[in-house]
């Protein structure tokens, strides 16, 4: 799972930037279907 968020968050700057936010954070990822994905 971790490599699918891995992969989603790195498809746009966008997304590359919330994910390293979540990932500071450590809050729940929303994938860009808009479903929420917990470690």
């Amino acid at each position: 799972m971790a490599v699918h968020i891995y992969i989603s968050a790195h498809k746009s700057s966008f997304l590359n930037t919330y994910f390293h936010i979540f990932v500071l954070r450590q809050r729940p990822y929303f994938t860009a279907s808009g479903q929420p994905v917990i470690w």
